[in-house]
């Protein structure tokens, strides 16, 4: 993961699912501190186990940071609603919504999954989100998103000179 030199990122370990592949950072953007997931949950690794980790993770995040950000290969397919209700439940429980419900894994093309997630309770602090095909994977594609952000304007100053051409002459 590639961060701009002047975002100040801190890892927050503390943070991270302990039998899952996690990263967690935050980092303050226009004034808002951000807490960042990067999760991934094998698919034959235990759902339940999968939620009550993140449950207990986002629970300690969410005393610390008001927008939280997920995002990751999260193996739980949303468009099949039997599969992903207990995910979708205890991601409404934090406020937060999918950014996108566009499939992601083309591994059958026929029916092609949405396994890879990005969800966050700040939707509104989303500018766009989506997936890709940039055909570097054999059958799973890009997702990304932006955040909105706003520079503040610069003021305009004026600054007055004299003329100095007749200073010397006599």
């Amino acid at each position: 993961m590639y961060f701009k030199d002047s975002l100040h990122v801190i890892q927050r370990d503390a943070l991270k699912l302990k039998s899952f592949q996690s990263i967690v950072w935050d980092f303050t953007l226009n004034n808002r501190t951000w807490c960042l997931y990067l999760v991934y949950c094998p698919p034959s690794s235990s759902k339940e186990l999968f939620y009550q980790e993140l449950q207990n993770s986002l629970d300690s995040a969410f005393t610390k940071y008001g927008n939280v950000l997920l995002m990751g290969d999260i193996n739980i397919n949303t468009k099949d609603i039997s599969l992903s209700q207990e995910y979708d439940i205890l991601l409404s429980a934090f406020g937060m919504q999918h950014l996108f419900n566009e499939p992601t894994c083309f591994k059958n093309i026929e029916n092609p999954t949405h396994l890879d997630h990005m969800v966050t309770n700040k939707r509104a602090f989303i500018k766009t989100s989506g997936v890709l095909d940039t055909g570097l994977s054999d059958f799973h594609r890009l997702t990304y998103t932006i955040l909105k952000m706003h520079r503040p304007k610069s003021t305009v100053s004026t600054t007055m000179y004299r003329s100095c051409k007749g200073v010397n002459k006599g």
